[in-house]
C-alpha cells in the first residue's frame, strides 16, 4: 500500500484529475474544507471512492453532516492508530467492491 500527502483539499482533488486512487483520507480541519461547502465537495469524491475522514472527538455534528452526504467511514483523531487506520481502510475497500 501507498500513500500520496497533499497540504490542502483542493491540490488532492487536483492530483485525482490525473491519478487513479483506491481511497482518500481527509483531515475535515484543513482550512479549505472549513467553509460549508467543504464537505460537500468531500461528498461529491465519496460518490467515486471511497473517503475516510479524521474528525476531532467532540465533532460530532461535522460527522453527522458528513454521514448524510454519504461519506460512511471516518476515524476520531483522538483514538487513531497505524493498525486502526488500516482496519478502517480495508473495510472501505471490501465494502465498495
Amino acid at each position: 500500500m501507498s500513500f500520496e500527502c497533499k497540504p490542502n483539499f483542493s491540490q488532492a482533488l487536483d492530483c485525482l484529475k490525473d491519478e487513479s486512487f483506491d481511497a482518500m483520507l481527509v483531515d475535515l480541519e484543513v482550512p479549505d474544507l472549513q467553509d460549508p461547502e467543504g464537505l460537500a465537495r468531500v461528498g461529491a469524491v465519496a460518490r467515486k471512492l471511497p473517503v475516510i475522514v479524521l474528525i476531532n472527538g467532540a465533532d460530532t455534528d461535522r460527522l453527522l453532516c458528513a454521514r448524510g452526504l454519504g461519506i460512511q467511514n471516518w476515524l476520531s483523531k483522538d483514538t487513531l492508530t497505524p493498525s486502526r487506520l488500516a482496519e478502517t481502510v480495508k473495510n472501505a475497500l471490501e465494502v465498495r467492491d
